[in-house]
């Protein structure tokens, strides 16, 4: 969760994990893997959310470019009288 562990960190997880275990010590870590894993949900969603209002905020774009286009050319009229 948090990078890279020396080799004093390890020495440290394996005296609160080994037999003479420090429960409260395991039930923080357990809280705030839990807490960083719900963060790292969230932020995922948000990010998935983001993405898919960009692309309906680009299909939105190209079609009104498309709209606009077709009302910019010109339309024939064939009962209009083109000028000699």
């Amino acid at each position: 969760m948090k990078g890279d562990a020396s080799a004093e960190q390890i020495a440290t997880l394996e005296d609160i994990f080994e037999p003479n275990c420090n429960t409260e010590v395991i039930e923080q870590m357990r809280e705030d893997v839990e807490t960083y894993e719900e963060a790292v949900r969230k932020q995922a969603a948000l990010a998935e959310q983001t993405r898919l209002k960009e692309q309906a905020a680009k299909e939105q774009e190209s079609k009104a470019k498309s709209i606009k286009d077709k009302q910019e050319q010109p339309k024939d009229n064939p009962n209009k009288k083109t000028k000699p």
